[in-house]
């Protein structure tokens, strides 16, 4: 920091982090998804502060971040695959496809090997940002903007050494994980291949006016509107593509008309803001304030949902079970059979030809291969909204104690959601593209509301301050976005998925005590305190929090059919919150659901299940943190802060929520406690000059 005149100060700020997380292998033998994750972060920024007068301030800053993150597996450099007989996988001597091959499925019977390859996913963000205040009469007046550039790259492959993927439950073939492998049975086989990085670019850019226009003594309205330049991304050489869902073809950026950000520009993102105070008493004591704002967002989910790394140019290989391939762990057959009877089961000489290689020796946008798996997106997406209004009251009880009750309020739209677009359709046992693999389709038509009541007391001394603050509130949405999922997720039945949200928790309590102990100089007690005893006993502080919380819901599924469905309700929701047993009433629930016949033979669901969304809550937790803290005042410039803390101070068991899969034999139990939830201690020091 640096002042350089009276009207000018000026601020520079770096920051440094090289970090890295290393997990051994779950196996002794075989690749386990262990490997080593790195997160090298670096971090400038610079600002000035320019005084043209007492009522005219202008603010500047210039930023840059660049954060990359990446993973080696703990195989890597040696050829698991070549080892053990696995073909197509460790290919040539280009370390990046040694290791091992991803073999595994969602059931529990067997654990997961091998690994999805090497990536690297450097991050560049590029800022400037302006504002100027003025202050004229009744009116402060703000005005401003931000610009920001985004440089995003990936290179990695999807299973560039394969990926074997065995059914749930092995439903394909013989009902059981281990069988499926032994006679050659994968659901499905993909595998993809290191060709390079791809680069997306977008902007962020935000202009903005205001005025805190104070009418009265007692009422200011603070008055505003924002304008967000929020562009879709785009690949430096138009190597984006998108799944058109109306077609059945391959949209290719900056060809056929198709924008190079696939997706048409959002230019419509006006956000105005209102708010109040008002005080009611006139004497401060008692405010009522409120508000109402729009905000827009961006929301596009992780690396898996990019439109800048999949076919033709990132171009991964599927061959499925549902096509009549046959593949295992050393090749496949030569020709396709019926779907779901592979001649592996009673010849294993049938297996006779390799598996593919990654990659099309050509491509037809207009008549994709079979097989394909890939992302679309609807390109007139707009960009995530959420409009937020609050109303609240502040009372003034006494010298030391402050009340404050609130209602908030918010409504969300245009939320990404992620719709498995290839699904068997429940009530007709067809897929929309029978000879396509995964699509996902990106369609921003989620919607979400909130309602909360929020009450905060705090009580102040002059060493002591005391807060608490509970919220109840209810959170509803159709759209539980791109990391979470939810069991049903149907593009012709959006609004089956609107309830309870996964983020959804009634009642939140927490507290907090920060206590300077009376001893030392200027205290209570020891004002009078040696230097030797100052050191000793004064500069003491004790802090408390404790947090008591409702647990969050659960999506209940069922799958012994396709697609994955909710149970019917058949008996009264009843929670006989046992650790040991049942959480929640299993008998409440029954998969007894009607099944057609798909096109190709497989069970499908002839309706949804009359289940809502995350009607299941899982338990609480309850946690009380305390710390010690210990300030020696070694000069007036400079002070040694030594910290003792505990997390989780009475090593609370924090439960997982209950297994929500009705064919699961631990349907409604608790199996587990919630990671890095136990007591931890730590020491630390922090000096101060």
């Amino acid at each position: 920091d640096w002042n350089a005149g009276n009207h000018d100060s000026v601020f520079a700020r770096a920051s440094y982090d090289n970090s890295t997380s290393l997990k051994t292998d779950s196996f002794n033998f075989l690749p386990g998804l262990g490997g080593g994750d790195y997160t090298h972060a670096r971090s400038y920024a610079l600002g000035e502060t320019h005084t043209f007068s007492p009522n005219l301030i202008n603010e500047a800053r210039l930023g840059y971040n660049r954060i990359t993150y990446a993973y080696i597996p703990a195989s890597y450099g040696v050829d698991v695959c070549i080892q053990l007989g696995i073909v197509n996988c460790n290919q040539g001597s280009n370390p990046l496809y040694s290791g091992g091959a991803l073999i595994g499925g969602t059931g529990s019977e067997l654990s997961y090997t091998g690994d999805y390859g090497t990536y690297t996913v450097p991050q560049n963000t590029y800022e400037i940002s302006d504002s100027l205040s003025w202050t004229h009469g009744q009116h402060t007046f703000k005005f401003g903007g931000t610009l920001i550039r985004r440089q995003i790259s990936y290179f990695t492959a999807v299973a560039p050494k394969g990926f074997f993927y065995i059914a749930p439950y092995g439903q394909d073939f013989t009902g059981y994980e281990t069988s499926e492998l032994l006679v050659g049975g994968t659901d499905m086989y993909s595998v993809g291949y290191q060709n390079g990085f791809y680069g997306e670019n977008n902007q962020e850019d935000g202009f903005f006016a205001q005025d805190d226009w104070r009418i009265t003594r007692r009422l200011t309205l603070n008055l505003g509107l924002r304008y967000d330049l929020l562009t879709w991304p785009s690949e430096m050489h138009d190597r984006m593509s998108s799944f058109d869902v109306n077609t059945g073809t391959v949209q290719l950026a900056g060809q056929n008309g198709v924008p190079d950000t696939i997706v048409h520009q959002d230019y419509n993102n006006f956000a105005p803001r209102l708010g109040f105070a008002y005080d009611l008493s006139g004497d401060g004591k008692t405010v009522v304030r409120g508000g109402y704002g729009i905000f827009y967002f961006i929301d596009s989910g992780g690396i898996g949902y990019q439109l800048d790394y999949q076919v033709p140019f990132q171009a991964t290989k599927y061959e499925f079970a549902f096509q009549g391939n046959c593949v295992t762990l050393s090749g496949q057959t030569a020709t396709p059979s019926t779907p779901y009877s592979c001649p592996v089961n009673t010849n294993s000489a049938a297996v006779s030809a390799p598996l593919p290689a990654p990659g099309y020796t050509s491509f037809d946008a207009q008549n994709p291969p079979a097989g394909l798996s890939m992302n679309g997106v609807n390109q007139d997406n707009h960009h995530s909204r959420v409009q937020e209004w609050n109303l609240q009251v502040s009372q003034q009880l006494s010298q030391k104690d402050v009340l404050n009750l609130a209602y908030v309020g918010s409504h969300s739209s245009n939320l990404a959601t992620y719709y498995p677009y290839n699904n068997y359709e429940i009530g007709t046992g067809t897929k929309p593209f029978p000879n396509f693999g995964n699509i996902t389709y990106i369609d921003y038509n989620g919607i979400g509301n909130y309602d909360g009541l929020q009450v905060h007391a705090e009580h102040r001394e002059k060493n002591l301050m005391i807060t608490g603050s509970y919220t109840w509130s209810h959170t509803l949405d159709n759209s539980p976005g791109a990391f979470t999922g939810a069991t049903f997720q149907g593009f012709y039945e959006p609004g089956y998925n609107y309830g309870n949200s996964n983020q959804d928790q009634r009642h939140i309590f927490s507290s907090s005590i920060l206590y300077e102990l009376p001893f030392g100089r200027g205290r209570r007690f020891g004002s009078n305190f040696s230097r030797p005893m100052e050191l000793a006993l004064g500069g003491w502080q004790l802090n408390i929090i404790t947090q008591l919380q409702t647990g969050t819901p659960v999506d209940l599924s069922t799958a012994p059919a396709n697609p994955s469905n909710r149970p019917d309700l058949v008996g009264n929701i009843s929670y006989p919150k046992s650790i040991t047993g049942d959480w929640f009433n299993p008998n409440a629930f029954s998969d007894a659901i009607p099944t057609i016949t798909g096109y190709d033979g497989k069970p499908v669901y002839a309706r949804i299940g009359t289940l809502g969304r995350n009607q299941i809550f899982g338990p609480g937790y309850r946690d009380v943190d305390l710390s010690m803290q210990k300030n020696l005042h070694l000069t007036e410039r400079y002070t040694l802060e030594l910290h003792a803390d505990a997390f989780n101070l009475l090593n609370t068991p924090q439960f997982t929520n209950p297994d929500g899969n009705f064919n699961d034999a631990t349907f409604a139990q608790i199996t587990g406690v919630r990671q890095y939830t136990n007591r931890e201690i730590q020491l630390a020091a922090r000096f101060v000059f």
